[in-house]
């Protein structure tokens, strides 16, 4: 008990944790209430007006309230055209709407309404009479969508395919009916299910947790190991089975509060902002649920949801235990978890459900975290021809996943007090041993730049993140063809007559090609002839006018899409001195406007550029070489230097590695653009107000990803300096860099022009911001960049001690005989 409370008291003076569970506990808090804001602000802003509008529906009975929903609907549409005839009588859009049926039942209504001086209830009320409506109708499908399922399965078994007693599906048609047998006539209540909808299936906050979880994996297996104090405790009476049950229980018990307080603290904001409803009604009275085969209460599921979160935390923060204590390494370890993560989140998003690999599908971690879906969605997986629901297997596989990564985190914890590698890694030690001794010629170079190559590359394993870039920009690359829809091929066809500098023959080319088809498709329509399909008994001359009918038909939308384009480019031309270019949409939209391909080699870059530089720029404080180093000649400004511009040069390779494969997709499947062509000819950049060619774009976007990886890096180095241990580094790193882009990928894109990683977005950023706006994002990216690296060269030269709580590490400065003995360059 008392190794446990020392335990705690540790954790406690982590002032880095405690600060950001803080900050992320609010953070978290404050985007659900934006989000929801931006979807629902009249039922929040106006949530006590709701209660009292939905008063009166809940008096009644299903089909009463169904009905008096329909009308209201009716009424309060023909007030607001009522409202908009009295505003603008001469409109004649207005007038139009004057012969609708619903006003001319209801307008005479108005002048006598509660609405008539009140345009804001008035729209207030067409919001909640829609959201109940939608509830309403929700209620009212749910019994024949139960009732459907066991005709359906009836109906199925009338085919032989179907109707094999031994087989998966036969047993999977006659279990589902019985399944849901026990929803069969449960009580439905209308009650707002925002609240409740909402808070379960917000995501977020799954990322936020990994995030405290890694720091507490951290903080709880590797400070020990940062400080070399494993050897010790090992030769103490209680340093072996009662240290690793009290880290164990330290690591479930801190996992299970914090997954409390962060899911718990979502369901509290929710219930202030829409409230949860009746707690005793059933979920199947929201549409979001009709799925679920389980009758549980409002009341119930959130405990159940709950529940599910804090063991599967607990799993989550074993396996990442589990990784620290294996890898010995908090950078190798993170790469770990990350693939394990990646390799969940390709499976539970890619594999379709009917799929034979579904159980990979739903049997992993990030199907796991999936609560809701679990509690509220009916699946059944195939295991040895027997159908069995996925809630149940996956209750299963967690309980047997929690005991396995205890035990074996136990058991590599133990084995992690002795001197030896653990078990397999052997092989890899003696490996870079041999390599180490074949390069001992090399190492007797006394170049910094030398040394700094092998401290980067090797120590810092330098060379796995950049085989990791190499291995992701290899996959990135489509090695497959286009495949392309009707409008996309006859797009591609007419670019190819007039695509490039826009001339007066390729003008009168697209005016003489509007002009025939309008001409020819008035002339079809004038001789009748049908737009689709070929009659063999016609003449010739009727089937060739079917043929151009039908060509016409089906360029129709390409061409469009050109005479469109050719319009605008012409108006830009005539308005602002704009050179004129036809530039193919298709391809400037795959490389300037894919958003999701932009987002995610950002997280990739972001990511991998926080593994390297924090292992790299933490090496010789980690060796506990840097008092030494500062006494040697080269040791100060030329070290610091050296070791941050070696760093910045692989991430320029990361970089270089990640982005070609974009361009190289664009090379190969897409016709090739005219680089010359201002960039105002495409659309999203029209904006812009100084002259820029394609290519100009491109090497400005080049040049601001190189910079804002150049501020990351100076972000880092400062990091290293101040917090010195590997594991606070990258932490913070995480915290500071990589979780911004997170929320850019879940679409959290208020904050996103004020992140580092917007540099990376660069052909967003110039068709979404003014000049002035990119200018001043980039200076600020230079002053943050010299002031990191100015900060981080006093901290350098002083030996300042970390913060918060690594007081036990500290840099004291180097004595005065040694700086007086030194060199300094």
């Amino acid at each position: 008990m008392k190794i446990l409370l020392y335990e705690f008291v540790k954790l406690s003076k982590r002032k880095i944790l405690i600060i950001l569970i803080s900050l992320l506990l609010v953070v978290n808090g404050w985007i659900y209430i934006q989000q929801q804001l931006q979807q629902h602000r009249e039922i929040i802003q106006y949530h006590a007006q709701y209660i009292d509008y939905e008063a009166r529906f809940r008096e009644l009975s299903g089909e009463a309230a169904y009905e008096l929903a329909l009308v209201s609907r009716d009424q309060l549409s023909a007030y607001l055209i009522a409202y908009n005839i009295e505003r603008e009588p001469d409109n004649e859009a207005t007038r139009i709407f004057a012969s609708d049926d619903n006003y001319q039942r209801y307008g005479a209504q108005y002048p006598s309404s509660k609405y008539a001086n009140n345009i804001m209830l008035l729209m207030h009320h067409i919001v909640f009479n829609q959201t109940i409506l939608e509830q309403l109708e929700a209620l009212r499908a749910y019994p024949d969508y139960v009732n459907q399922i066991e005709a359906q399965a009836q109906n199925m078994l009338k085919y032989s395919i179907f109707n094999d007693p031994h087989s998966f599906t036969y047993r999977n048609i006659m279990k589902t009916p019985q399944d849901f047998e026990r929803v069969k006539g449960v009580n439905l209540q209308l009650s707002l299910d925002y609240g409740v909808v909402t808070a379960t299936h917000y995501r977020l906050t799954d990322i936020m947790l990994l995030t405290i979880l890694i720091l507490l994996g951290l903080f709880i297996f590797n400070t020990e190991r940062e400080q070399g104090q494993l050897l010790l405790f090992r030769t103490m009476k209680y340093g072996h089975a009662r240290l690793i049950i009290a880290k164990l229980l330290m690591l479930t018990g801190s996992a299970l509060v914090i997954a409390m307080i962060f899911y718990g603290s979502i369901l509290l904001v929710a219930n202030q902002l829409y409230g949860l409803g009746d707690g005793s009604r059933y979920i199947q009275a929201m549409d979001a649920f009709k799925f679920a085969n389980l009758p549980l209460t409002v009341y119930e599921y959130i405990v159940a949801f709950l529940v599910g979160k804090m063991v599967v935390s607990v799993v989550l923060a074993l396996l990442i235990a589990l990784l620290i204590i294996l890898f010995q390494h908090p950078g190798k370890s993170l790469l770990a978890l990350a693939l394990v993560l990646a390799a969940s989140y390709l499976g539970y998003t890619f594999i379709h459900p009917a799929s034979y690999w579904n159980l990979f599908k739903y049997i992993n971690l990030v199907a796991f975290f999936d609560i809701a879906h679990l509690l509220t969605n009916y699946v059944n997986l195939n295991l040895f021809g027997y159908p069995f629901t996925n809630l149940w297997v996956s209750v299963v596989v967690i309980g047997l996943l929690m005991v396995v990564l205890l035990v074996g985190s136990g058991i590599a914890l133990d084995r992690s007090f002795g001197k030896q590698r653990i078990g397999g890694f052997q092989w890899w030690y003696r490996s870079q041993q041999l390599i180490i001794r074949v390069l001992t010629p090399l190492h007797q170079s006394s170049s910094i730049w030398w040394h700094e190559s092998l401290k980067q590359w090797g120590t810092a394993k330098g060379w796995l993140i950049v085989l990791v870039a190499l291995l992701i920009g290899w996959q990135d690359i489509h090695n497959a063809h286009l495949v392309m829809d009707n409008d996309q091929y006859y797009y591609n066809d007419y670019m190819k007559q007039v695509g490039g500098l826009l001339t007066t023959d390729k003008a009168a080319y697209i005016e003489k090609e509007m002009v025939r088809r309008n001409g020819a498709l008035s002339d079809l329509q004038t001789l009748d002839v049908p737009m689709q399909g070929i009659d063999e008994s016609n003449s010739d001359d009727t089937r060739l006018a079917q043929d151009d009918a039908n060509q016409l038909t089906r360029s129709n939308n390409a061409f469009n899409k050109l005479y469109n384009q050719y319009q605008a480019v012409q108006a830009n031309e005539q308005t602002r001195g704009i050179t004129a270019y036809m530039v193919n949409q298709y391809a400037a939209d795959y490389l300037f406007q894919n958003k999701n391909r932009d987002t995610i080699n950002t997280m990739i870059v972001v990511f991998l550029l926080t593994l390297l530089l924090a292992s790299s720029y933490t090496l010789d404080t980690r060796n506990q070489m840097l008092a030494l180093l500062k006494t040697t000649r080269c040791g100060r400004r030329r070290l610091f230097l050296t070791t941050w511009l070696y760093g910045l040069a692989i991430i320029t390779l990361l970089l270089g590695i990640i982005y070609t494969a974009q361009y190289v997709n664009a090379a190969r499947l897409y016709p090739a653009l005219d680089w010359q062509a201002p960039i105002q000819n495409l659309e999203s950049y029209e904006q812009l107000s100084f002259h820029l060619t394609l290519r100009g774009l491109v090497v400005l976007t080049i040049l601001g990803q190189w910079l804002g990886a150049a501020a990351m890096s100076a972000v880092m180095l400062l990091l290293s300096q101040v917090l010195k241990r590997l594991s606070l580094t990258l932490l913070a790193g995480i915290v500071l860099v990589c979780c911004p882009t997170f929320l850019t990928w879940l679409g959290y894109d208020v904050l996103t022009k004020y992140t580092l990683h917007y540099a990376q977005l660069g052909f967003r950023m110039f068709s979404t911001q003014s000049i002035a706006e990119i200018v001043g994002y980039f200076a600020s990216l230079v002053l943050l960049l010299v002031v990191c690296v100015g900060l981080a060269w006093r901290y350098y030269l002083t030996g300042r001690a970390g913060l918060w709580g690594a007081g036990h590490l500290r840099a004291r400065s180097m004595p005065d005989y040694a700086v007086k003995g030194a060199e300094v360059d």
